[in-house]
């Protein structure tokens, strides 16, 4: 194509100058009118073809003055398009000499006027810029990104990481960091209410949403293409220290990371990492699918990876994240995606673990519960899970057959799943197997009350009756079905019968189903006659005084259980009345659960059954339970007594589940009474229960102690949430007999210490089942630890549990109030004595373990992770204002901030410090204490006030760091359990410490200090928890504080090169104190946390310290030979533990050797080359270092038995007293060498000799 006659005009050197600065003139004459010069054809952009006149001219006479002209056109033209236009060619028209002038130039327009940024970034994209200024135009363009048009954004993101490849990877880091805190996804596309109309509403979504996939695709190329820009992006989001400031960006940016590029695995150790510390909260997720759900499609198969790596982990949090990554998922996608994720959730149910097949079968029942029409389309691939059955246990096929009953029944159309599903379960219900018996009860038990429950939602949404019936036709089918499963159960099988029972009434089935209910119930448990029997009897545990035992003063109702349990055991009559007391006995609580929930329904009251509730026992006598009448009694005897108690303790768990607290304190009195018969039988069980434990002889005779019940836990029967409605009881303690305060505490509705004790621990134990929080404990891989005594709440929610325990949180800040008045008066009376006369009482640690209790509780609602939901904020609130208002009530207090609300509740808490009388109270408090510096809206520290709290908990840390802690024994508290409080401790005070380094120090230059002086069972003055016992626990937490904060340091950016070097300098000082505690303190531990974190931290220097150094050793020598002479003493004795450990042949140590020394070797060099750049060779020699034990000594073995060669070493061999090392580093300045090279050999030739230079 031959040029135009201007351009070839313009390759002319006498015209060209002339003619460009006419055609720059014609410019601005033509830009308004550009496009109507011409009457005919189709419009034609003037200005653009002036401008590629200019475009690739061979030579260019003056190209400075040529670019003065088009700047000073470029500043006359009003036009925006024009301006583009001459924008766009400049990288075309000038030469490479004039670039840095022009770049200059169009940063400073950039600042004026942000319309024209995408042409000017093209620009500077297209020119050569230096490093120092593309850094000022990248600072320029950052600063004006909060003013960029949503259109321009990028465009200005592709310019900032084009240029970071060749960047180092520290100020790659920087540029990343600084763009991704100006990407904020949550205001920059904000979906707030607005009065536009639809239509326009919806043109600017799509805009957002093409904006949106323009920014994450200039990132995503980037990121496939320059593999420094995705370390960058992957460490940027790894060094974001709390919640609060992790933006949306961050997940879409690791799911791109994930799907585009080689580092699926870390990306997936980085979610569980992030996870676990509480940095991803729910509510981000929520946020991020929620509002961006178009991007996060196109990463679908990452996002399900992701989530399926995290389901399978060990962590329920972890696993409970990734629940929320598949519903949100499931609600936010399109139906090939829906269809997607329920396949995936199958392949997990059909995995065979037990906690990936839980967390599977919650997230269907969740999406089933509250999304139906979305998901009842794919139920066939849920159908397809009956085949799996005989893998799964029973609470799993209880949500199976839930999920598959309610997606064939409550469905838009009853389809033929339902008749295949009834199929099943009939054909269950015949089998004469025990175990598909079971499941067959299990799936009618389902279908019964999701038929009920569709019933019951057709109704109300027609409206057709103010109260809802079960239609007659599906009344017929609930009939059939109980009654097939009455009968297929009745006869041969107790255990399913007990188990059909149990479960007969669920919470979907109304009162018209409860009426047409076949009767199932036996009448073989409660009698007015008793038989001869082997052992004595008497009427126990009646509510009222208990009678004799003559025929005339027997109560109306008894239940005959210990006579039924002997003619179950064959003693009385015949085989089948044995096989049918047994029966009875088997079925006799979850016939009285039935009962009971009958009764509710229909009557509304339990008045009929009035009797059986308060019903007395025949049991043995008491007589029969002291020690040594137990022993004397035969193996089946004392099977027999045990068995019984085991049964009324059974019974009376069941009783006291519909015992609530009424306004009639007699009334509510006599229904308590059964709470405290729970725990008097328990209390009563003997010791020697074990027919096969040995007779022990004793002169004195003895009454039968308490047995530990928690092993036992999965045998008794579970307790209701509303029974903890008795926890509302007033608490009484004090003078009296026992019996006494039990007949008061009757009277007035009281608890007394020890039943106190009893609800408290199974409501710590319910709240530590259900709801999660950051702090949950891991599961055993492939050996899940199996819960027991759960099976009625897991079918509430954690809402549900939560709600329930905010209304108990009046009532437990009574009891602490009183145990902490309690304690508080002893100590008084002891004048100030802690463990004085009345601390070692029973009573006393009875109430110590009630308030350790309820602090628990309190920990575990309020760091329960359901509080991060929108939903759940006002439920917060009302926990929060409870504590506020014992602090300071006033009206306001529940309209107060959250901010404030939380504070109040610390000053609460904070002062039961005195009350913490052990060192478990202590943590648990602690904890709690912890759990309120913390911002559930955003899972961060607070942003007001943080500091003050975090303040006053380093304080309470470091006050119960610094007590002593003796046990009930008198002696100082010792143990595991013990070391693992301290850990607890010692890790709060050092999180929340302002200043971790100088904690550090002080511990070791105060504590460590004094026990090198105390006796080997002795510990500090003034660290009264740092003894040779806990020493490990210090070392180990102080050791990985040092390392955490050295990886801080070297993203601390913002300090300046000084305050980095102090940092560093501090980090080196301290680790070489830390270090050399292993002379004194050598057991294995102490030395595998030393190789093991002393590697880690020269690994960070190297990384991040090295570098640093490498610029400043000039401007700051004396700083950084300081930093490598300090840091060469630790190296000294690093590779004496090394050699130690190889002489010790232990494999736990030897095992960090090897990449202890490649650490080591790597240091050397990279210091020669270091002082090799700054031109100090002749500071730096080198030598082998002689193996030496932990005390400095030379190993034996290694000795070197030349005189000629040890005469030299004497030569050279004269540094610090304690090592022998042959590594020195002169005093030099930069560039100026000290002195000559010196290099020495010594007479050490073992191939295991490490070779230092510095």
């Amino acid at each position: 194509m031959q040029d135009s006659l201007i351009k070839l005009l313009l390759g002319i050197d006498m015209l060209q100058l002339r003619l460009a600065k006419l055609l720059l003139q014609k410019l601005v004459l033509y830009e308004e009118a550009a496009e109507q010069m011409f009457e005919v054809g189709s419009p034609v952009n003037v200005p653009r073809l002036i401008m590629n006149q200019f475009c690739w001219l061979d030579h260019i006479v003056d190209s400075k003055k040529l670019c003065h002209e088009v700047l000073e056109m470029l500043a006359a033209m009003s036009t925006l398009e024009v301006r583009r236009e001459v924008i766009a060619c400049i990288p075309d028209m000038v030469e490479d000499d004039e670039h840095t002038m022009m770049s200059q130039k169009l940063s400073e327009i950039l600042l004026v006027d942000s319309e024209l940024t995408v042409p000017i970034l093209d620009a500077l994209s297209n020119l050569h810029l230096k490093p120092e200024l593309l850094d000022e135009v990248r600072a320029r363009v950052l600063g004006t990104m909060a003013s960029v048009r949503l259109d321009d954004l990028a465009v200005v993101v592709r310019f900032i990481l084009q240029g970071v490849a060749c960047e180092r990877p520290e100020k790659a880091l920087t540029v990343v960091a600084e763009l991704r805190e100006q990407l904020d996804f949550e205001t920059i596309f904000s979906t707030s209410v607005s009065s536009t109309p639809e239509k326009e509403m919806l043109a600017k979504d799509q805009a957002e949403r093409g904006s949106e996939f323009l920014i994450l695709d200039a990132i995503k190329s980037s990121v496939r293409f320059q593999k420094s820009v995705g370390d960058a992006w992957f460490k940027a989001i790894e060094n974001v220290s709390t919640a609060a400031n992790h933006k949306i960006i961050d997940l879409l940016v690791l799911l791109m990371l994930h799907a585009t590029t080689t580092r699926g695995k870390a990306v997936e150790g980085l979610f569980r990492s992030k996870i676990r510390r509480g940095h991803f909260t729910e509510l981000l997720l929520q946020s991020t699918f929620a509002a961006h759900a178009s991007v996060v499609r196109e990463y679908v198969h990452s996002v399900l990876a992701v989530a399926e790596v995290l389901l399978r982990s060990a962590e329920p949090l972890i696993s409970y994240f990734a629940c929320s990554m598949y519903t949100q998922a499931f609600l936010n996608f399109d139906a090939y995606c829906q269809q997607e994720i329920v396949s995936s959730l199958v392949t997990h149910i059909g995995s065979g673990y037990a906690s990936e097949v839980d967390a599977s079968l919650d997230i269907l029942r969740d999406l089933v519960e509250k999304n139906l029409q979305r998901i009842v389309k794919f139920s066939m691939f849920v159908t397809g899970l009956l085949d799996y059955l005989d893998n799964l246990s029973l609470p799993q096929i209880r949500k199976l057959y839930w999920v598959l009953s309610a997606l064939a029944l409550r469905g838009p159309r009853e389809s033929q799943a339902a008749n295949d599903l009834l199929i099943v379960v009939r054909k269950q219900l015949s089998s004469g197997e025990h175990k598909y018996k079971r499941m067959g009860v299990m799936g009618a038990l389902m279908v019964v009350g999701n038929l009920a429950r569709s019933s019951s939602l057709d109704q109300t949404l027609s409206q057709t009756a103010p109260e809802t019936h079960v239609p007659p036709d599906r009344m017929r089918m609930l009939q059939s079905l109980l009654a097939t499963g009455a009968r297929s159960c009745s006869s041969d099988a107790p255990a399913s019968l007990s188990m059909y029972e149990d479960e007969g009434v669920t919470p979907g089935v109304t009162r018209g189903a409860v009426e047409r209910m076949p009767r199932v119930t036996g009448d073989g448990g409660v009698t007015k006659t008793i038989n001869g029997l082997p052992l004595s009897l008497e009427l126990r545990y009646g509510i009222e005084e208990e009678p004799s035992q003559t025929e005339e003063d027997t109560p109306s109702i008894a239940l005959n259980l210990l006579p039924l349990l002997c003619t179950g055991a064959g003693q009385t009559t015949s085989r089948g009345g044995s096989e049918k007391a047994r029966q009875s006995l088997l079925c006799l609580c979850p016939q009285f659960r039935l009962l009971q929930i009958c009764e509710k329904s229909v009557s509304g009251n339990l008045d009929m059954i009035d009797a059986l509730l308060v019903c007395p026992l025949y049991l043995t006598s008491d007589n029969e339970l002291e020690v040594d009448n137990f022993r004397m009694l035969s193996s089946e005897d004392k099977q027999l007594v045990c068995t019984a108690l085991f049964y009324a303790a059974n019974f009376f768990r069941e009783v006291v589940r519909k015992s609530k607290v009424e306004k009639d304190v007699q009334a509510s009195g006599s229904k308590q009474t059964k709470a405290d018969d729970t725990q008097v039988v328990v209390d009563s069980s003997p010791d020697d229960s074990n027919p096969s434990a040995p007779d022990k002889q004793d002169d004195k005779p003895k009454v039968a102690g308490s047995v530990e019940m928690d092993q036992y836990r999965q045998y008794l029967r579970e307790m209701d949430l509303d029974v903890l409605t008795l926890l509302k009881h007033r608490l009484v303690a004090g003078e009296g007999t026992d019996e006494d305060r039990r007949a008061h505490a009757r009277k007035f509705a009281w608890r007394r210490p020890a039943e106190l004790n009893f609800l408290v621990k199974d409501l710590v134990q319910k709240l530590d089942h259900v709801l999660l929080s950051s702090s949950s404990q891991h599961r055993v891989f492939l050996k899940t630890a199996k819960k027991f005594g759960f099976g009625h709440l897991d079918q509430l929610s954690a809402s549900d549990v939560a709600t329930a325990t905010v209304g108990l949180l009046p009532a437990l800040c009574s009891h602490v109030e009183f145990i902490s008045a309690h304690f508080q008066d002893i100590i008084a009376r002891n004048d100030g004595i802690v463990d004085g006369p009345g601390m070692d009482t029973t009573e006393s640690k009875t109430m110590l373990e009630i308030l350790n209790s309820i602090m628990h509780a309190f920990t575990a609602v309020i760091n329960w992770n359901g509080f991060l939901r929108t939903e759940n904020q006002t439920l917060l609130r009302e926990a929060l204002a409870v504590f506020s208002s014992r602090v300071d009530f006033t009206e306001t207090t529940q309209r107060a901030p959250l901010q404030d609300l939380r504070r109040r509740s610390f000053s609460y808490f904070e002062a039961l410090a005195d009350s913490a009388l052990d060192l478990q109270a202590a943590v648990t408090l602690t904890k709690l204490l912890t759990g309120f510096t913390r911002d559930n809206e955003r899972g961060g520290m607070l942003s007001e006030r943080s500091g003050m709290l975090s303040e006053r908990l380093v304080t309470l840390a470091r006050g119960f760091l610094c007590r002593e802690w003796v046990g009930g024994n008198g002696q100082r508290e010792h143990g595991a359990r013990c070391n693992d409080n301290i850990r607890l401790l010692l890790l709060v005070y050092l999180e929340h410490t302002g200043d971790r380094l100088s904690a550090i120090e002080g511990i070791t230059t105060e504590g460590v200090s004094e026990l090198l002086e105390e006796e080997s069972d002795g510990c500090s003055g003034r660290w009264p928890t740092l003894s040779r016992a806990s020493f490990p626990v210090y070392y180990r937490i102080m050791m990985a504080e040092v390392v955490r904060n050295a990886r801080r340091a070297a993203t601390a950016n913002e300090e300046s090169v000084e305050e980095q070097l102090i940092q560093w300098s501090m980090s080196v000082r301290i680790l070489h104190v830390l270090i050399s505690f292993i002379k004194a303190f050598d057991s294995r531990p102490n030395l595998a946390t030393a190789l093991k974190y002393g590697r880690q931290f020269v690994e960070v220097f190297l990384r991040q310290a090295m570098p640093l150094l490498h610029r400043t050793f000039r401007s700051h020598t004396a700083d950084v030979q300081t930093i490598l002479k300090k840091l060469q003493l630790s190296t000294r004795f690093m590779q004496h533990m090394c050699s130690h450990s190889k002489v010790m042949k232990d494999v736990s140590l030897t095992n960090h050797v090897p990449p202890l020394k490649k650490c080591l070797e790597t240091l050397i060099y990279r210091v020669k080359a270091l002082l090799f750049y700054n031109k100090c060779t002749d500071a730096f020699w080198l030598g082998n270092l002689k193996n030496r034990d932990l005390q400095g000594e030379e190993i034996l073995s290694q000795v070197s038995m030349t005189t000629e060669a040890e005469t030299e070493d004497m030569d050279v061999t004269e540094l610090a007293s304690d090592d022998d090392s042959e590594v020195e580093l002169e005093d030099v300045e930069a560039g100026k060498p000290n002195g000559k090279k010196r290099e020495r050999q010594s007479d050490d030739d073992d191939s295991d000799s490490c070779s230092e230079t510095y």
